[in-house]
């Protein structure tokens, strides 16, 4: 019994032989984050405001989205964009035209690089006109939007972050077609 007793301690007391181990692996950072993300954007357009009389006002285009990166190349999204207009033949401050148009919106990046992207979109959606009258005529109505753009997005050195400008066009058909032409600079955020 003695004899086990002295073969166990001398077992635990000596020490094992050394391992090497393999370094810590630092774990690899994507210079661009995808997945799930929300977007918002807020610029500048020209409409066409007296449908047939092709009278153009300067007003405001801005939008809030939230979608998702199918791949590094093709986006998803969904919510909703708003365009202001002068409601008047000459720009006059009468009153605005107001077009609401939730939408969905279908994004491809054609030419990409590490953190910069050049892409197209395409986006339809079932817009509402307000109001219901300007100076005394009909003009509000739902009816189907459109719009195509080509944009630009970079990525900032926080990978989650992306800012960018579009320019192109967004088409309303009620109260009659009615077309604008925007540039709008959005920021985008990445979970």
């Amino acid at each position: 019994m003695r004899s086990l007793a002295l073969v166990l301690a001398v077992v635990v007391a000596t020490p094992s032989a050394a391992l090497a181990q393999d370094p810590q692996k630092a774990p690899d950072i994507a210079a661009v984050e995808r997945g799930a993300f929300l977007e918002s954007d807020f610029g500048a357009s020209m409409i066409v405001t007296g449908i047939d009389g092709r009278t153009f006002g300067l007003g405001l285009l801005t939008g809030i989205f939230v979608g998702y990166d199918v791949l590094p190349v093709l986006s998803l999204s969904i919510g909703a964009a708003a365009l202001v207009a002068p409601g008047s033949p000459d720009n006059a401050p009468l009153g605005d035209l107001l077009f609401i148009s939730p939408q969905l919106n279908v994004q491809f990046a054609f030419v990409t690089t590490e953190r910069n992207f050049l892409y197209v979109r395409g986006s339809g959606g079932f817009g509402l006109a307000l109001p219901d009258q300007v100076s005394g005529q009909q003009f509000g109505g739902q009816g189907p939007t459109f719009s195509a753009v080509v944009g630009f997005e970079r990525y900032t050195q926080l990978r989650h972050f992306s800012f960018g400008v579009r320019a192109g066009v967004f088409a309303v058909t009620r109260p009659g077609f009615g077309i604008a032409a925007a540039i709008v600079p959005g920021v985008k955020y990445t979970f």
